[in-house]
């Protein structure tokens, strides 16, 4: 990746831990390049869910020429809406402003699957791979332990969820499971 291609800022993900990880490399940045830990409280605020609120009641609003349309399309549009207000928070939560020319070049890392599940060398690969562009190296090293700490205890969350799921699923209260012994649930 060329340093023209680069992220300037990136922010690493975790769908199920209360934090996200930052690499802001901006040089001209006081106190930068930094690698930062946010909480996900400091974010999602009071001005990130009025923004949704307004982009959700203007979705809704937006139908009336085609209104099945609107419904139809409308999951995809409510997670835009989120996925948006999301970025202006953990921009506005850096002091990032969301348009114009002092936008850096932003990267958005959402650690989930493949990369959760990973062990050995696919994951020493995946990790490198996601802060092979931050340097100098002793920065890459420190990113690559936040994220391999972030990532153990994304697994640690993970593994909870699916025992507490399994119990309920086993005690017949999760929907969708019952024993054999449990009449299904009717349709309709």
């Amino acid at each position: 990746m060329s340093s023209e291609e680069r992220p300037e800022v990136s922010f690493y993900l975790f769908p199920h831990l209360k934090e996200f990880l930052v690499a802001d490399m901006r040089r001209q940045v006081p106190g930068r390049p930094a690698l930062l830990s946010i909480s996900w409280q400091e974010v999602l605020d009071n001005t990130f869910h009025r923004e949704v609120e307004q982009g959700l009641s203007t979705l809704l609003r937006e139908g009336e020429a085609f209104p099945l349309a609107n419904l139809i399309t409308l999951p995809a549009r409510v997670e835009e809406v989120v996925r948006e207000a999301g970025l202006r928070a953990m921009l506005r939560r850096l002091g990032i402003p969301a348009e114009g020319p002092g936008v850096p070049r932003i990267g958005v890392f959402l650690i989930a699957g493949q990369v959760v599940t990973a062990r050995g060398e696919a994951l020493t690969r995946a990790l490198e791979e996601l802060v092979g562009h931050l340097s100098p190296s002793g920065f890459q090293r420190e990113a690559l332990h936040a994220l391999e700490r972030m990532l153990q205890q994304e697994r640690e969350v993970l593994h909870r969820l699916e025992r507490e799921h399994l119990q309920r699923a086993l005690l017949g209260q999760a929907p969708g499971f019952y024993t054999l012994w449990q009449k299904p649930p009717q349709q309709g």
